[in-house]
């Protein structure tokens, strides 16, 4: 499956989650509140191997970054972070009940030093582009592994 193919499956799977309001392919010069919570998928770092014959594999980590609430919104301390904390379970939870993201990732990688889906937790400082709002959110990080041919 090429990148982007993966990047349009993976914002398809976040569209559908209770709780994310906009999951778009293209990357929007800056957030709209009306749009949170957002979802983007981002390519990171990849390895490609070349197995024998023509074939091989290539291991991707896809960054997928959720912007849940701008912490001056709130009248309280908490409302974002709630907001978070229940958008953190129901993204996990769609994750792990399809690990193929509808069939566009050949498989999660479960068998390496950095595997299967990560999060790194809800966190109050995610920034988007060069706007400097701080935003409670989260990311997660989807390690595949996809079959190619030479």
């Amino acid at each position: 499956m090429s990148v982007s193919a993966t990047v349009a499956g993976i914002q398809t799977v976040n569209a559908a989650i209770t709780g994310v309001t906009s999951a778009p392919t293209a990357m929007p010069a800056s957030l709209n509140s009306s749009a949170l919570p957002f979802a983007i998928t981002i390519p990171g770092p990849a390895v490609w191997k070349n197995a024998s014959a023509g074939f091989g594999h290539q291991l991707r980590i896809y960054i997928v970054r959720f912007f849940v609430a701008p912490i001056a919104r709130d009248i309280t301390a908490d409302g974002g972070f709630q907001d978070a904390l229940t958008l953190i379970q129901a993204v996990g939870d769609a994750y792990m009940a399809d690990t193929t993201f509808g069939g566009v990732v050949q498989t999660v990688v479960s068998d390496g030093p950095q595997d299967g889906i990560i999060d790194n937790g809800v966190v109050a400082n995610m920034t988007y582009g060069s706007e400097g709002t701080p935003y409670w959110g989260f990311e997660f990080q989807v390690v595949t592994k996809e079959t190619e041919t030479w």
